[in-house]
């Protein structure tokens, strides 16, 4: 066994069973066809003839790898028609904080299959860049964006750790939509900053009133529970 799929077959070996068994199978599959290397791969999964399941394997392991090479193939296949082929080049692009990838990744913010949206957003919050952060603050504000995206657009700050984003977030404690008012709350305990405690302490009130409310209302009563800690925690 060379060095090569030493190290991708190690990738595959940290996932939970029963994946850990089906992408084993599946990395020795693209082993037996040749794939030894970082530009082999990157040619296998952008080769339209390959099985679909070995190329979304290979985009895959072509992000884990965190490989300069597989860089440009992850680039283009992020425009490729297939949108199950486009999700996975966006989240193996998450693992590319590069400036280059950020402005691939705004632009594929307007792709046309929501769930190829969503994980572009949450690779753009991987990104921890201001320009991405700022996309995501925006696109959370924007009410014609569908709540359940809105949502992911606060939970990929709130993975960012991006400070600037406190007040739209905290904007978002009093959005018509159920989501979105969920996941600022989230986004603000995680976060933790303290100016956030009152107007969560207003959503926990709010909530109790409103038995449609009570997911949003617990959440809200987590984060405020995050930032009293952390205020506990903080020295003198």
């Amino acid at each position: 066994m060379d060095d090569f799929a030493r190290r991708i077959l190690s990738i595959v070996d940290q996932l939970p069973s029963p994946y850990r068994e089906r992408d084993r199978a599946g990395v020795q599959a693209l082993l037996d066809a040749g794939q030894h290397s970082v530009p082999a791969l990157a040619q296998w999964a952008a080769d339209a003839q390959a099985p679909l399941a070995g190329r979304l394997l290979a985009v895959w392991l072509l992000g884990r790898l965190q490989d300069a090479a597989a860089l440009p193939a992850l680039l283009t296949l992020l425009h490729h028609p297939w949108p199950a082929v486009r999700l996975s080049a966006a989240q193996s692009l998450g693992f590319y904080p590069q400036t280059t990838v950020t402005t691939a990744l705004l632009g594929a913010l307007h792709d046309p299959d929501t769930d190829v949206r969503r994980q572009v957003i949450y690779a753009l919050g991987e990104m921890r860049q201001a320009a991405a952060g700022d996309a995501l603050a925006h696109l959370l504000m924007d009410a014609d964006t569908p709540p359940d995206l809105r949502g992911s657009c606060a939970e990929a700050l709130a993975n960012a750790g991006d400070q600037r984003a406190v007040p739209a977030l905290l904007a978002q404690l009093n959005d018509p939509a159920a989501e979105v008012r969920f996941w600022a709350a989230y986004a603000l305990g995680s976060l933790g900053d303290p100016q956030a405690i009152p107007a969560l302490q207003a959503l926990v009130a709010a909530a109790a009133v409103l038995p449609e409310d009570h997911a949003v209302g617990e959440e809200a009563r987590a984060a405020l529970e995050q930032l009293r800690r952390r205020a506990t925690a903080a020295p003198d």
